[in-house]
């Protein structure tokens, strides 16, 4: 099987269990706004959740793993299967101890860590939000060892379990919420959180022993672990750079009226399906391989498989970015405004997706990006990236939020999403002498025109409809007006020669006999 073909099939999978798990994120995000809205208990419970899932993301999610899988994938390849089990032991050792402690640390610091990520934060909101970090806190142990297990299986081909483990956190979010919150309010929300967390472990780790990818605790010096947590000091700093984007937006709407923190999470919430149906799936697929490239140093294999993903990401992230640009408000009415979230919720978390969609497409593409330097073990460039990133974000985001709100918040991430991926994609002149960023672009802007056409004119002819009063016309116009743009956005890429569109169209075809395999 082609290197291409293997990405694709891998592609799909994640992609399966990724539409899984947003369905069951949208259902989470419901039924969160429909009990709780945009009020100080919801604020309470995104501003509480955040440090926690903060702290794991840059100590055991995407900063490990970025570092593991290059080195893990070398030392299988040169070494053998049993220095890269004792490398894998080291990792997981450390790993264990160092979340033992984050988890020690932070359930008494809960209360300090709240004020340090929103220090406007007063009151009732600043009380629940310390007590959701508390029985939060804890659930960074398995979600932490969930992602590492995750790697490790894509690494040897398996995606599906990896995958699938994402929407147990949604099922137990919502289990908790359904069973729980007549008796401890927003509190069942962190309740069913940490639910979540046991179960995403608890799916992943049996498969690994059935695969025979076993693992023994004990710390074994080598080359690999020193080489690893070499890379692994500036990539921390540039994943809390990063990362710390989505506190600073939540931090910068604690200052504002209750409400804002929950409209600029709901909006992110949204934003992220760019990110999980695009950018994830394919990143997941792509990693190992563009590893395993830069290991066996081919360089050409190397950028010829990089924007392949890049293309693939914008022609499928650009439609669902334009859309959710271009109809916002219906599409937050349409999921959220019921119960406790009202009118008022809707136009203030439409306002702040509005903005955040401007952004989406480069989110996403980042998500790919990065992943060639981190497989060429080169981790200076995104860390000064990421920071240059955070400081425009900030100021950005101080600046365009004493005018606009929560869409200032969030038009200043889009800023600096955009201006994290023009650096990294620049950047990759140093990786790929000679490369044409121009052609990518000018493939970009091409997809981006499309998009536009294919969402504004079924917007124009249904806006009576979607800007209605009444809920009900939504049920029917909104999936009316996405059946529209999907179809003109196929007739389009298909008319204008866009190299993906046809290379899907014929794949339809030979699948469904229509032409000679």
């Amino acid at each position: 099987m082609s290197v291409k073909k293997s990405i694709a099939k891998a592609g799909v999978v994640v992609f399966f269990f990724s539409v899984i798990g947003k369905i069951l994120g949208f259902a989470r995000e419901i039924i969160i706004a429909a009990f709780f809205g945009a009020t100080y208990k919801a604020d309470a419970y995104f501003i509480g959740l955040a440090g926690p899932e903060f702290i794991r993301e840059i100590v055991s999610g995407g900063v490990l793993t970025a570092v593991f899988i290059p080195i893990y994938s070398s030392t299988l390849a040169k070494k053998g299967d049993t220095e890269a089990r004792k490398f894998l032991g080291s990792v997981l050792t450390i790993l264990f101890a160092v979340l033992i402690a984050l988890i020690f640390a932070g359930v008494p610091l809960s209360k300090y860590l709240v004020k340090a990520i929103a220090p406007e934060l007063t009151g009732e909101t600043l009380e629940m939000a310390s007590i959701i970090a508390r029985i939060v806190f804890p659930g960074i142990i398995f979600m932490g060892f969930t992602s590492i297990f995750g790697s490790l299986l894509n690494v040897h081909g398996h995606f599906a379990a990896p995958s699938m483990s994402q929407a147990m956190l949604n099922i137990g979010i919502i289990s908790g919420v359904a069973v729980l919150s007549g008796t401890l309010g927003v509190k069942s929300l962190a309740v069913g959180f940490l639910a979540g967390a046991v179960l995403q472990f608890l799916v992943v780790y049996p498969v690994l022993r059935s695969k025979k990818l076993g693992f023994s605790f004990g710390v074994h010096r080598s080359e690999e672990l020193k080489e690893m947590l070499g890379l692994w000091l500036p990539l921390f700093f540039m994943t809390v750079a990063s990362t710390a984007n989505d506190l600073v937006s939540r931090s910068l709407a604690s200052g504002l009226d209750s409400g804002n923190i929950s409209g600029v999470s709901y909006a992110g919430r949204i934003r992220e399906t760019v990110l999980l149906l695009c950018g994830v799936p394919l990143g997941t697929a792509v990693f190992p391989h563009l590893s395993a490239f830069a290991a066996q140093g081919k360089t050409g294999e190397l950028e010829d498989t990089t924007f392949f993903a890049l293309r693939l990401v914008a022609f499928i992230a650009l439609p669902f970015s334009v859309f959710m640009l271009v109809f916002a408000t219906p599409v937050v009415r349409l999921l959220f405004e019921r119960g406790m979230f009202d009118a008022g919720a809707t136009q203030l978390t439409s306002s702040a997706l509005t903005f955040y969609s401007a952004g989406a497409v480069f989110f996403a593409l980042v998500y790919i990006i990065v992943r060639v330097y981190y497989s060429t073990k080169n981790t200076k460039k995104p860390l000064f990236v990421f920071l240059a990133a955070f400081a425009v974000n900030i100021i950005a985001g101080i600046i365009l939020r004493k005018d606009m709100n929560a869409g200032g918040i969030t038009l200043a991430r889009s800023i600096a999403d955009a201006s994290a991926f023009f650096m990294l994609l620049f950047g990759l002149r140093k990786i790929f002498p000679g490369v044409r960023i121009s052609s990518f672009l000018g493939y970009a802007l091409k997809i981006a025109a499309i998009a536009l056409v294919s969402s504004y004119l079924p917007y124009i002819v249904l806006s009576g409809f979607l800007e209605s009063p009444g809920k009900n016309t939504l049920v029917w116009s909104l999936p009316a007006a996405v059946a529209a743009a999907a179809v003109m956005y196929v007739s389009l890429s298909l008319l204008f020669k866009v190299k993906e569109m046809k290379s899907i169209a014929e794949i339809a075809m030979k699948k469904m006999g229509l032409k000679n395999a």
